[in-house]
């Protein structure tokens, strides 16, 4: 009801956001008020460490009790009331636990000489870490068996399940606990048999399954190999960590921590995990053969791999259903899509780069269209007149050098893609024409990303630059995509500028809005490449078999023979 309150006997809520920081502040005169009593005799120091409300302590166990009994003193003064049933003593040996019994065994706190699980991390002893592990990755098989049972059919659900928190869960044990790669042994063979082939519909190998590890910038799907992770993991968890440790084991206020030595081990720690992941690259390149690494290279453009990189949000048209998921997965990698017809309806054998580049159906202007009005749709938010194929105005006869070029277009209802006021400047007028290209067309083999790029620039620019500036006096931008995702220097400076204007109005940031323009026109593009892929182009007309399979045994019909 209006006005009344819910009250908390330790001062927050859970589900505050701001609950942990405002606690951690509350405890700190508790932990100067306990620092005090440390006052370094043999058998009475201790050394404390709070994460929020978590409080814990290290030390001799007369030093140990005398903090606790400082603790129950002190902590309700602050609304802090310490319970001795929730907390738990580790000690090194039974001989110790039976002394501990003597000093601690009326307060009713939990004495034991195996471990205990601490914020998430274990401390105690190897057979209890090791006990501790197998239980855990237990649970995560099951995890991932559920998640494969869900894969089955909805494979994209189950897929962002995976990469945005199923696989975070055994990050934090990796992290914290050293010497535990070979517990996630069975973890990866589950990931590898069964969770993999129910997202992409078939058995994979060892070799793919190296190329699915690595991250989505790289061409991968960003699903690490947990036991070859683990190791890395802990090691630049504690290099760190290192200044905070020495903070702890010290004593001093955590004022004294560097945050800038902190930042520097990050970026550290960034870096070589940069430079092992190219090395394992450069090393996985090596043994692909060529259609793969070129896969790859597409797989690695701006853009490209963004609608792997974002959640399937339905409102946004961000989801695709489990045909179209694992289509997406084999045209990646260019792998064989199950199902496909033998023969295109144009007569000719039909494959991923036959149909990605078959006029026959309509299939390739929808593709451009769909890019074309996505295009129109961003540019109104933040243009002006925006208008999708205008006509250009007719030349009338004029001549000149500029137009009298053979490529240059003259035709007097010559239409551009998209024209817009105010990407440039404020009046200028901006036309963009669209061209989407196949990378592994017959045109295109041969060449590089870049060498495809400045041809298929270069002929728009030809085609319609000058007319655009001379008679138009507007600027021209040609728009190059490919099937795969990737976008032309031009295009990726188009876009540049429309997420910076798009920034400016809407209050984000740059990275916020091109992310969002690039995954919106990604999925422009893949949605046309599925349906260009199992687009219904007719039936295939059947073919004269060729003469070396006719079948030359052939009985004459004699006359009057039934």
């Amino acid at each position: 009801m209006y006005g009344q309150f819910i009250h908390s006997s330790e001062g927050t809520t859970q589900g505050d956001n701001c609950a942990m920081a405002f606690y951690a502040i509350s405890t700190v005169p508790i932990i100067r008020s306990l620092a005090k009593e440390n006052v370094d005799p043999v058998t009475e120091n201790f050394k404390q460490a709070w994460f929020a409300d978590d409080a814990s302590a290290a030390g001799k166990l007369l030093g140990i009790l005398k903090w606790w009994n400082k603790l129950v003193d002190v902590g309700p003064r602050y609304g802090y009331f310490p319970n001795p049933n929730k907390c738990v003593l580790i000690v090194k040996s039974e001989s110790m636990k039976d002394k501990a019994n003597e000093i601690f065994g009326k307060l009713g706190i939990q004495i034991t000489c195996r471990g205990q699980r601490h914020l998430g991390a274990i401390v105690g002893t190897q057979e209890y870490k090791e006990e501790y592990i197998r239980e855990k990755v237990g649970e995560w098989k099951e995890d991932i068996k559920t998640l494969a049972s869900i894969a089955k059919t909805e494979p994209q659900g189950a897929y962002s399940a995976m990469v945005f928190a199923i696989q975070h869960r055994w990050k934090f044990i990796q992290r914290t606990v050293p010497e535990i790669s070979e517990f996630f042994e069975e973890l990866e063979y589950e990931i590898h048999n069964t969770l993999l082939p129910a997202l992409i519909g078939r058995e994979i190998s060892e070799l793919e399954r190296e190329i699915v590890a690595l991250p989505v910038r790289l061409g991968g799907l960003g699903i690490p190999i947990p036991n070859k992770e683990s190791k890395h993991e802990y090691e630049a968890s504690r290099q760190i960590t290192k200044s905070l440790k020495d903070v702890i084991i010290s004593q001093k206020l955590l004022e004294t921590c560097s945050k800038k030595s902190i930042l520097d081990a990050k970026n550290l720690m960034k870096m070589l995990k940069g430079n092992r992941t190219k090395l394992a690259y450069n090393q996985l390149l090596e043994k692909l053969d060529s259609s793969t690494k070129r896969a790859l290279e597409m797989a690695k453009e701006k853009g490209a791999s963004s609608w792997l990189t974002t959640l399937p949000l339905d409102w946004l048209g961000y989801t695709l259903n489990r045909q179209e998921f694992r289509d997406s997965i084999a045209l990646r990698y260019n792998w064989k899509i199950k199902d496909m017809p033998a023969y295109c309806g144009c007569g000719e054998e039909n494959e991923i780069d036959h149909s990605l580049s078959c006029k026959k159906g309509g299939y390739v202007i929808l593709r451009h269209n769909n890019i074309r009005d996505t295009t129109a749709k961003l540019l109104e938010e933040v243009c002006y007149d925006v208008q999708i194929e205008p006509r250009l105005i007719p030349i009338n006869g004029e001549s000149g050098e500029v137009y009298d070029t053979a490529r240059g277009n003259i035709a007097e209802n010559a239409r551009l893609d998209v024209a817009a006021r105010g990407v440039w400047s404020q009046y200028d007028r901006s036309f963009v024409d669209i061209r989407v290209t196949h990378p592994n067309c017959l045109s295109n083999s041969g060449k590089s990303l870049q060498e495809i790029y400045e041809k298929h620039e270069k002929e728009k620019k030809e085609f319609y630059e000058s007319r655009v500036i001379h008679v138009e006096r507007g600027n021209f931008t040609p728009l190059v995509f490919t099937t795969s995702g990737g976008m032309a220097p031009a295009c990726q400076q188009f876009f540049k500028r429309v997420a910076t204007m798009m920034a400016d109005k809407r209050g984000l940031t740059y990275q916020q809005i091109i992310s969002y323009v690039r995954t919106r026109l990604r999925f422009a593009m893949l949605r046309s490449t599925l349906i260009a892929v199992r687009g219904f182009r007719g039936r295939a007309k059947n073919k004269e078999l060729p003469l070396y399979e006719v079948d030359f045994n052939i009985i004459p019909r004699m006359s009057g023979a039934i």
